[in-house]
């Protein structure tokens, strides 16, 4: 199929969507149910993993204070000698204390930790005392979920293409469910763990972008700025109660839990969600997509009429095709593009994930932290829309850029200083 004959069959199809309806109240349930609701439901057990691996201040557990009346800052300052951090700041080793039969004498920790139970009753590393030799074990398991990430954008970005957004779509679901509440219960067992982990984030791109992909194919083009507006809404709105739910908790197994079940509420909403009818008359799946365009018609008060069936009819493709990654190098401007939009993912979600993850690590409240932190993508998202559409996307995304480039730059210099 060549581009012009592609750009006809997408007009074509476009014809059909008026007639049946492209900004209807079929569009505007669609896009709170499976945009903005799904958003929330499923952004929360996406980055859950992360808040779970806190790693709160810690010290070596000494024994002896029972028999004292020392409290808790003095016994510290008898068993635990001070040393600089790894951010530079001269304070109470995390992982020595001294020699109990000779005080001039300094060792690793003998005994176990005690962890500072301001803010976190339990983390995942504070039950399985992943610190000190075991410290790596946290970082780990988030390479893991990044491995994760990375073969589920290859696997399920293709398997959309193959069997269909909507199968997909449950396929990812049952994944990142089950992974994370897998997680809950190997904790003991760091390799099972990490594996859980892994599970979970194969599925984790995929999982709002099937959903996401119907909503584009079946809404106006000048309304799918709204639809990706809705989707940042979500992710907002579970970036700003994931923090809240942990801080009611401060105990990562019902935080996992909490913020993981939502998601398996979708299981429930298989005969709502349609299936992408462009995908399926591509595919040649005439009746099908008769059923798919009929459901919608029938909320926005619409009917099929002729003219759809005639235009179905002859866009009709003589063969189902199914373009893979390669096709996204099949020639040198598609080649060129794939590859500059391939280094700005990997530019922004490299910031993102170092931003995000970064967060356990600065002082006062974590849960706080979090919570502002989502809460700046809410005037982000809103701005993004409106320059989107003043602007156009290309300068809105380099000003975007720039901005973070320069703010990132500001915080490099200035994260460490006193």
């Amino acid at each position: 199929m060549d581009v012009k004959t592609g750009e006809n069959e997408n007009n074509s199809f476009d014809r059909i969507l008026e007639i049946v309806g492209n900004d209807g109240p079929y569009q505007r349930r669609y896009n709170v149910v499976f945009g903005y609701l799904l958003l929330v439901a499923l952004f929360m057990p996406s980055l859950n993993i992360i808040m779970a691996l806190a790693v709160p201040e810690h010290w070596c557990y000494v024994p002896g204070r029972e028999h004292t009346n020392y409290t808790m800052e003095e016994w510290r300052a008898v068993t635990i000698p001070k040393e600089n951090n790894s951010q530079g700041i001269y304070t109470y080793s995390s992982c020595r204390m001294y020699n109990t039969s000779n005080y001039d004498d300094v060792t690793e920790c003998q005994y176990g930790w005690e962890y500072d139970q301001t803010w976190y009753k339990t983390t995942a590393v504070t039950q399985e005392n992943w610190v000190c030799a075991k410290e790596l074990y946290v970082t780990n398991v988030f390479v893991f979920t990044k491995i994760g990430d990375f073969f589920g954008t290859f696997i399920f970005g293709q398997l959309a293409d193959l069997i269909g957004r909507k199968p997909t779509f449950f396929i990812t679901l049952v994944i990142l469910f089950s992974g994370r509440v897998m997680s809950v219960f190997t904790s003991k067992y760091i390799w099972v763990f990490a594996f859980a982990a892994l599970l979970g984030n194969l599925a984790t791109p995929s999982v709002f972008q099937s959903p996401l992909t119907i909503a584009m194919e079946i809404t106006k083009n000048e309304k799918r700025g709204s639809v990706q507006l809705a989707q940042a809404l979500g992710s907002t709105g579970a970036l700003c109660l994931m923090p809240v739910i942990f801080w009611i908790f401060k105990d990562w197994i019902p935080f996992m839990l909490i913020t993981s079940l939502p998601c398996g509420i979708y299981f429930l909403s298989y005969k709502w969600i349609v299936e992408s009818p462009r995908w399926l008359a591509s595919r040649r799946k005439t009746k099908r997509c008769i059923k798919e365009l009929e459901k919608i018609a029938k909320v926005n008060g619409t009917a099929l009429t002729d003219e759809v069936y005639k235009i179905l009819e002859e866009n009709t493709p003589s063969e189902s095709v199914t373009y893979g990654f390669m096709s996204l190098f099949s020639s040198w401007v598609l080649a060129k593009k794939t590859i500059l939009l391939m280094n700005l993912w990997i530019c922004l979600n490299l910031l993102y994930s170092t931003l995000v993850m970064n967060i356990n690590n600065l002082g006062g409240n974590p849960f706080l932290n979090y919570f502002f932190q989502g809460l700046a993508e809410l005037p982000a998202g809103l701005l993004g829309k409106y320059f989107s559409d003043k602007m156009g996307r290309r300068w809105t995304h380099r000003y975007a850029f720039l901005a973070t480039s320069f703010c990132s730059i500001v915080m490099a210099f200035t994260i460490n200083s006193k």
